[in-house]
C-alpha cells in the first residue's frame, strides 16, 4: 500500500513524499492514539478551495467517495480518489491547494494524530 505524505520542508514550503507501507505475510498490529476523527465533506463550488492553506493538524486523511487535486508549493500536483490515503503534516509555512475534481461529492475521513 503506497501512503503519500504531504509535509512543510527546511524551505517553508510543502512538498509530497510517497511511502511505502511493508507488505507480507508478517503482520504487526499496533494501537495509535487518535484524539478524534472526523468526516470531511467537499463539494464544488461550495467550499474555500483554490485558496493556499495550510493542514490544521498533524492527520491522516483517507478519501472515500470523490476526487480532489492538491497542489504543493513546490508546483507538484497529485490527485486523491478513494481509498487513497495521505498524511497531511504542513502545518507550517506555504501550504497547498485544493480542488474538488468532478461533480461528485468529495468525502473524507480524518483521523487527528497527537
Amino acid at each position: 500500500m503506497n501512503v503519500i505524505r504531504m509535509y512543510t520542508g527546511d524551505d517553508g514550503r510543502s512538498h509530497f513524499e510517497y511511502i511505502t507501507m511493508p507488505e507480507g505475510e508478517q503482520r504487526e498490529v499496533r494501537e495509535i492514539p487518535l484524539p478524534a476523527f472526523k468526516r470531511v465533506v467537499l463539494r464544488r463550488g461550495i467550499t474555500r478551495t483554490g485558496r493556499w492553506q495550510t493542514a490544521p493538524r498533524r492527520q491522516w486523511v483517507i478519501t472515500l467517495q470523490g476526487r480532489i487535486e492538491i497542489e504543493v508549493a513546490d508546483g507538484k500536483k497529485r490527485v486523491f480518489g478513494p481509498g487513497d490515503v495521505l498524511i497531511a503534516e504542513d502545518t507550517t509555512g506555504e501550504g497547498h491547494r485544493v480542488e474538488v475534481l468532478g461533480d461528485e461529492v468529495r468525502v473524507a475521513l480524518t483521523l487527528e494524530l497527537e
